[in-house]
């Protein structure tokens, strides 16, 4: 949405098809940065992944389904480009939200850093995509992959998070 009108239209229509009231957010615009966390007492954080949305089509303003779509997508996405302070920040943001909500073993956090390096969290992902295609979209595995880790490495990783988690010894 663009307007305030259509902003109403748009939020008419959603009310109206689902029956639930909606919530609007303010755009954020800056980059789009993933954090993949794997642990419980201790968690480890996996290099900070961004989006470089810059690269897509101007319409794409957002990680939306059509995006993740549009082709190889390795162009699409590396390490954020970020400096030391803003990655300790987000990570330590990143820890906070884990834990606050109660996530276990393994999640993805996506989040937007404003013009002014002000990070917001957008959402956590306890489920994160994890296919092992290197076509597909599934930020976690490419998390894992800027810190060297394999795919088969980073599945054997979180199953024994959490194993060990639930007290089970292999």
């Amino acid at each position: 949405m663009y307007n305030k009108s259509e902003l109403r239209k748009q939020a008419a229509f959603l009310v109206r098809e689902y029956g639930q009231e909606v919530l609007v957010e303010e755009f954020i615009e800056g980059k789009d940065l993933t954090v993949a966390v794997i642990g419980n007492e201790k968690l480890e954080f996996l290099p900070i992944l961004e989006t470089y949305l810059h690269r897509y089509p101007k319409k794409f303003r957002v990680l939306t389904y059509e995006a993740k779509n549009i082709g190889q997508d390795d162009a699409y996405f590396g390490h954020a480009a970020i400096g030391a302070s803003a990655r300790r920040k987000i990570y330590e943001i990143a820890g906070r939200a884990f834990r606050a909500t109660k996530c276990r073993d393994f999640c993805r956090i996506d989040f937007r850093l404003d013009k002014n390096g002000k990070p917001y969290v957008l959402e956590l992902n306890p489920l994160p995509g994890l296919s092992p295609s290197m076509e597909s979209i599934s930020l976690f595995p490419k998390a894992a992959r800027l810190a060297g880790i394999s795919y088969n490495e980073l599945i054997k990783k979180m199953v024994e998070v959490s194993l060990k988690r639930c007290g089970i010894k292999i």
